[in-house]
């Protein structure tokens, strides 16, 4: 019986070693992110304030750990995080892959859609023409003219922009634009503030501030010279300015999910979103006491602190369609957090903007949280048209009633008699009467001749002269009898093309070249002006296409998109899926069980046996 004790507890022992020793994942507490990989699953301004859940225990390790990183010079941790960003960065994107991945990097809570940088309005894929991909470091600031598959297309750099918003800003530096012009949002996000502007800088939101200067950072170390982004002061009013705006604004669940996709796609991740206090000390400034960063290496305090003297930090309200946060507890002191806040519920009162009116439904925006509110339109701005004057000899009509808005109509209108007032030509003198015609149904008119002393007179028939026609000075006439006092005389044709169209233009594409038109004059329909041939432009417009081979977890796929306009193919590579360590867990509890269960059959037979 002892035998059979010590055996089992062997056994026990060995079994536990085993499924100890398998990678099981650790499940995430309540309040940790789990983020998903296919799209962004983080939530807009709600404070990132750990690494768990995240991919960037895997990412940092080796000689890229924190704490090497750490102890760097400040060229040395240039370098080391340059060469990390680069090394890893094993799929580079093209300009096509920021705009038909954006549904799943910038998406919010994996709901689908885009959510724009600048406003944080939320659009679908289909309002592709309210907005476009925005270079968050222009390319007119020293990044160079080149798309695909350099700085120019790195997804972590494109975002999703407000076309509007985007051509305010235009290529202006970031700073601080101290209260000048604000800048809102296009059709559909009409009222939503994208940020202020001046004729220097353009200042973001306070809530997009830290994106852009975390952007700016990565494109200054993954890609400095290569892209022509050797100089953070070509992009921002000073490197002060950056790291202030870098604090302001605080990695947000949000941006952690966008790094955490866009890495799954491109294999590398921006480290000033890990790690955002790496900026101060690889620009040689000390790092904050008390930021708040998702690693949490700038906020451990003072182990000697008793933290008598506490504050509320990362507070923010609940909006309509927002949670708010009661905000974290720190030590003003030494900056510790002592305790994390709690979720506000969003109150679900919205702030509309005006009603604007589309095919019938009129709809307005919140400007808080970008909730579309549609109606019926009720036909408020109307006007008349198809309205018709009546003559001597046809109808009139008074019109119909149309709604401005949406071009219903509300009201028919109603036939006008004819005036039978005939409007004569100029009398002309024939025996002992005048004769005349009505210039509008031609009607024959007929008077004795009034004795008249023609003392006012007018100019009747004039006629100007064209390119190719002569005109007329016109004949002058006594206003009250109509009779002819003077007879005018031809003026020369001009020669000059003053009314010109543009005709047989065509647009280049990729493949085929274009024609910029011919200018025709519409007096005397001769060409005035000869048009241009263009070059093609050599710019494909992909979309995706047949998969050649599927990933697999050890192999990488292949995709083959085609562009629409010359049939030109380019190959995709699709992602392996990875290894699964569920199967070999179950299969190897399996045998360790059914191994004790025959340790324990067999040590019973012997035991009987020995009492026989």
């Amino acid at each position: 019986m002892k035998n059979f004790k010590r055996i089992s507890a062997a056994l026990l022992l060995v079994f536990a070693l085993i499924i100890t020793a398998l990678p099981f994942s650790t499940p995430a507490s309540a309040a940790t992110l789990v983020y998903s990989k296919e799209s962004n699953s983080g939530t807009r301004d709600v404070v990132c304030i750990t690494l768990e859940g995240t991919g960037a225990s895997k990412y940092y390790t080796g000689n890229y750990t924190y704490d090497k990183l750490d102890d760097l010079s400040e060229d040395a941790l240039f370098d080391a995080l340059q060469e990390l960003m680069t090394e890893t960065h094993t799929y580079l994107s093209t300009y096509n892959d920021c705009h038909y991945k954006a549904d799943l990097t910038d998406c919010e809570e994996n709901n689908g859609k885009v959510t724009l940088i600048y406003t944080s309005y939320q659009a679908t894929m289909a309002q592709w023409n309210g907005w476009n991909r925005e270079h968050v470091w222009p390319k007119s600031l020293g990044g160079k003219d080149d798309k695909d598959r350099t700085g120019g297309a790195d997804m972590h750099h494109i975002r999703p922009s407000d076309k509007g918003v985007n051509s305010s800003r235009g290529n202006k530096k970031y700073g601080n634009s101290n209260g000048g012009n604000k800048k809102y949002g296009t059709d559909p996000a009409v009222g939503v503030l994208g940020g202020t502007y001046n004729n220097t800088y353009f200042e973001p939101n306070d809530n997009v501030k830290g994106d852009v200067a975390r952007i700016c950072l990565y494109m200054y170390v993954r890609w400095n010279s290569d892209w022509g982004c050797d100089s953070l002061n070509k992009v921002f009013e000073s490197v002060e300015v950056l790291l202030e705006w870098c604090e302001l604004d605080p990695v947000d669940t949000w941006e952690m999910g966008r790094n955490e996709v866009i890495g799954a796609i491109q294999g590398n991740r921006n480290v000033f979103i890990d790690y955002p206090e790496l900026a101060w000390l690889m620009l040689g400034y000390d790092i904050p006491e008390g930021m708040t960063t998702p690693s949490g290496k700038a906020s451990a305090g003072d182990p000697s602190c008793k933290h008598t003297s506490t504050e509320i930090k990362n507070k923010s309200d609940a909006t309509c369609g927002k949670d708010g946060y009661t905000g974290d507890t720190h030590c003003k002191d030494c900056g510790k957090k002592m305790s994390t806040g709690t979720v506000i519920k969003a109150t679900g009162n919205h702030k509309f903007g005006s009603w604007t009116t589309v095919n019938g439904k009129q709809t307005r925006t919140c400007s808080v949280c970008k909730t579309v509110e549609t109606k019926n339109c009720e036909h408020k701005n109307t006007e008349i048209r198809n309205a018709l004057s009546p003559t001597c000899a046809k109808e009139g009509y008074s019109g119909d009633t149309y709604c401005k808005d949406c071009n219903t109509k509300t009201a028919s209108g109603a036939k006008i008699d004819p005036t039978n007032e005939h409007n004569y030509e100029v009398w002309k003198t024939e025996g002992n009467k005048q004769i005349s015609s009505c210039t509008v149904c031609g009607n024959a008119g007929e008077r004795p001749i009034p004795e008249c002393d023609h003392l006012t007179s007018e100019v009747v028939g004039a006629l100007s002269p064209t390119c190719g026609g002569e005109g007329y000075t016109g004949d002058t006439c006594c206003k009250d009898c109509g009779a002819l006092i003077a007879s005018g005389t031809s003026i020369p044709a001009t020669g000059e093309h003053k009314n010109t169209v543009l005709q047989n233009e065509k647009k280049p594409t990729c493949g085929e070249g274009g024609y910029s038109g011919d200018t025709y004059c519409n007096d005397c329909k001769k060409v005035v002006k000869q048009g241009n041939e263009l070059p093609e432009t050599g710019e494909h417009f992909l979309v995706e296409g047949e998969i050649i081979s599927e990933p697999t977890k050890d192999k990488d796929g292949l995709r083959m998109d085609k562009c629409v306009n010359c049939g030109y193919v380019e190959g995709v590579v699709l992602p392996k899926t990875g290894s699964d360590n569920t199967a070999v867990i179950i299969i190897i509890a399996v045998v360790a069980a059914v191994a004790l269960v025959a340790v324990v059959i067999t040590v019973i037979v012997v035991k009987k046996k020995k009492a026989k």
